[in-house]
């Protein structure tokens, strides 16, 4: 009897990228802008404008970003005055290599957050991962099928009881079948193996779909030399980073990161992993070093999903004397314990959906600040209904809210608010968005009946429209204070 060891094992990958080289880059340029104009009651009359330069070619792209703000004081005994600025937001060049899926950066950005690597802004020079430079290109595991048939076969693909994706057929022997068709965050990929004489099995192949880990043998990593950057016109302590992301195995990715200044360093690393069943769990630790002296921070973090609920919950806590790059907050300020707790639940289309959330974080200084909130939503025929409360600081406050979609793509919404003795409530009500050329419509009333504002109702109207010439828009405000726009 032939067995299906005798035959050459049948490898297929359903996610392979397409083999295909990036078209070139023709030279050229291209020019963004923004204009603003604003003016509101005894308010100085302001502009603004913003401006993005980009050039491009086969080298890669140089891109100049600029702000320009002028006030009109109101006239005084002296006259009026005039303050503008012009403001350089950045210069950077950017080249990818879209064969290894890298991009080089020089100028101004915001460095990779990490562990143990914070997100500041710098100019400088940066190499680092960019797998969005391929479409198809996926970072999460995929679910893989090993099986063998005796006959020539053929495979269907079925999630939620409902076949998808196209049949495949496979030889005789040995086969190993990866990129099995997902959706959502976990569940049960169902294949049906049905060969030449018409005999049917079908297998089950779970899965764990989460962005928290990386598929097994990806590396992710980011290279990093430059100056920071405290303000727009200001360029400051000279600094060295890095950061790295590993898929160790399919249920194992490592973090780990590093920056180091003359008077400040820290490194962390961290691990994420399936805990059991679907439960994600995370663990990292970070270490700091300044003049003002050592500090760690710990933190760890769970979560559960599937197609119908959500839950987790995370806590870290940092001594006085964690320190990350760039961070100038007084130590009495910094935060020292921070806990969060969430769930959510779908409850099926008569009773809606249910969330709440708590948190709480506390600094040196002895401060604890609580936070929680609780909400309901649910669809009546076309409309969406929501209820919520939100408590912190020893105020609660409460919404009712109604979305409602009309004819032809417009939108209508009302709520009410109620915070301790004050009552709140806003109608409003969208035309279309502007996809193409076109012209849309906003129109809002709201009431207040707090007695610390003058503002007790206020009406609001815009436009938007877009042209050859470009996008325009105009806003109105009427209120007590005055006509603003």
């Amino acid at each position: 009897e032939v067995t299906p060891d005798w035959y050459t094992p049948t490898r297929l990958n359903l996610n392979a990228m397409q083999a295909g080289q990036p078209l070139p880059a023709t030279a050229g340029a291209l020019l963004n802008y923004t204009l603003q104009a604003s003016h509101g009651g005894d308010a100085p009359n302001a502009l603004g404008s913003t401006q993005m330069l980009s050039w491009f070619g086969p080298a890669g792209l140089l891109q100049l970003t600029t702000a320009l703000r002028s006030v009109n004081s109101s006239p005084a005994a002296l006259g009026s005055s005039v303050d503008k600025k012009f403001i350089r937001l950045g210069t950077t060049f950017l080249r990818d290599d879209p064969e290894h899926l890298t991009t080089w950066s020089v100028g101004d950005a915001v460095l990779q957050a990490g562990t143990g690597v914070p997100g500041v802004r710098y100019g400088g020079i940066t190499w680092q991962s960019n797998f969005g430079l391929n479409p198809a290109f996926s970072t999460l595991e995929t679910p893989t099928l090993f099986d063998s048939a005796r006959l020539p076969s053929t495979l269907e693909f079925f999630l939620n009881d409902r076949r998808v994706g196209a049949p495949v057929m496979v030889a005789p022997g040995p086969f190993e079948i990866t990129g099995l068709p997902t959706v959502g965050v976990n569940g049960m990929v169902n294949v049906l193996i049905r060969d030449a004489l018409n005999n049917e099995r079908l297998i089950a192949v779970p899965y764990l779909h989460t962005a928290s880990l990386y598929r097994q043998g990806l590396h992710g990593f980011s290279y990093t030399a430059g100056l920071l950057r405290p303000d727009l016109d200001q360029y400051a302590t000279p600094f060295l980073a890095s950061s790295h992301r590993w898929g160790i195995t399919r249920l194992w990715t490592l973090d780990a990161g590093a920056a180091v200044s003359a008077h400040q360093s820290s490194a962390g690393a961290g691990a994420t992993t399936a805990l059991f069943g679907d439960v994600i769990g995370n663990l990292h630790l970070a270490v700091s070093h300044a003049p003002s002296g050592a500090g760690q921070k710990l933190g760890t973090s769970a979560q559960w999903q599937d197609s119908r609920a959500s839950m987790g919950a995370s806590y870290s806590h940092a001594s006085s004397g964690f320190e990350l790059l760039g961070d100038a907050t007084q130590a009495a300020n910094r935060p020292r314990d921070e806990l969060r707790v969430f769930a959510a639940r779908a409850l099926g289309r008569a009773l809606g959906s249910f969330s709440i959330s708590l948190g709480s974080l506390s600094d040196w200084s002895g401060h604890t600040r609580g936070i929680s909130s609780i909400g309901w939503s649910k669809s009546v025929g076309s409309a969406n209904v929501s209820l919520g409360a939100v408590h912190t600081a020893g105020n609660t406050l409460l919404q009712f809210m109604v979305n409602l979609p009309l004819e032809r793509r417009a939108y209508g919404s009302a709520s009410v608010q109620k915070q301790g003795q004050n009552l709140s409530a806003r109608t409003d009500y969208t035309t279309a968005p502007v996809t193409g050329k076109g012209l849309a419509w906003r129109l809002g009333l709201a009431a207040n009946d707090s007695d610390g504002t003058q503002e007790r109702t206020r009406a609001s109207a815009g436009m938007d429209m877009r042209s050859d010439f470009g996008e325009h828009g105009l806003d109105v405000v009427n209120s007590a204070t005055g006509v603003a726009w």
